[in-house]
């Protein structure tokens, strides 16, 4: 895992964003790189496709999370917080 290569994006895309010499912007990158292992390692051994939709789509989610956070728009980064939070409980409650 490489973290300056998100850094670089950030800098490269979002050159005004606070986000530049802040250090949770680094923080979330590392928890999303660990969930999207930990993600494709369930999702190799399940074959139920519903439940792989969910996945995807809380996968889809989290990762669209490390866009928005430059952004710093909190109504944004809230519905992305909130869907994903929504799609692994349908994955974790679906029958």
């Amino acid at each position: 895992m490489d973290t300056k290569d998100y850094e670089n994006f950030i800098k490269l895309h979002f050159p005004y964003s606070k986000c530049i010499n802040n250090d949770v912007p680094i923080l979330v990158y590392r928890l999303v790189y660990e969930l999207n292992m930990m993600s494709g390692i369930l999702k190799k051994y399940i074959e139920n496709k519903s439940y792989n939709i969910f996945l995807d789509k809380y996968i889809n989610k989290i990762n669209k999370l490390l866009l928005y956070i430059p952004l710093n728009d909190q109504d944004s980064i809230n519905f992305i917080i909130r869907s994903a939070v929504e799609n692994i409980i349908k994955f974790i409650v679906c029958k």
